[in-house]
């Protein structure tokens, strides 16, 4: 009978213990990129998190965190990057977490005429390391022999755009 008693006894204080750790115990799933972990645990602070898990955040690197109303947990990396936007010359180096090209020429102040190009559309998600290049195009007026007309020619030199345009200058011809 003692014995019976002993282990009632100990049944009414661990399982009010067990069934406090498991309303208390969150499960938070973490994704980095590609690479997804989950872990349980009862402190539900995210940097106590990421340090369980060995997940270190670098400088301009971005966290999402969402709870859901149970008990799960799920943390996004969002890893930031570089990304060159190249006009006329000139590189302009940004950091983004995520974002498509339009953001990229937002970011870097770029103003595009209709006749301007870009290396990639609008809505092209970034990535790491990309390279988004801006091709300017100008409208010209010409006056050769007389004959006027008025072309878009490329960014250039006056030499790239008789080039372009399959202009050959003779001995005598003039450029003014």
């Amino acid at each position: 009978l003692q014995k019976a008693i002993s282990v009632t006894v100990m049944g009414a204080v661990c399982l009010p213990a067990a069934i406090s750790v498991a309303s208390l115990s969150k499960t938070v799933t973490i994704t980095d990129g590609d690479k997804t972990m989950t872990i349980n645990t009862m402190n539900p602070d995210t940097n106590a998190i990421l340090e369980k898990t060995g997940v270190e955040l670098g400088k301009n690197d971005k966290l999402v965190r969402t709870d859901d109303d149970g008990h799960n947990v799920n943390i996004s990396i969002l890893r930031a990057f570089s990304v060159d936007v190249v006009d006329e010359g000139k590189t302009k180096t940004l950091t983004f977490n995520d974002g498509t090209v339009a953001d990229a020429l937002k970011a870097a102040g770029m103003t595009l005429s209709k006749k301007d190009t870009v290396s990639f559309s609008s809505n092209t998600e970034l990535e790491p390391d990309m390279e988004i290049k801006i091709a300017r195009w100008y409208t010209v007026n010409l006056d050769i022999c007389g004959k006027k007309m008025t072309k878009d020619v490329p960014a250039g030199t006056v030499a790239e755009t008789l080039d372009f345009l399959n202009i050959t200058l003779g001995k005598n011809d003039v450029l003014c």
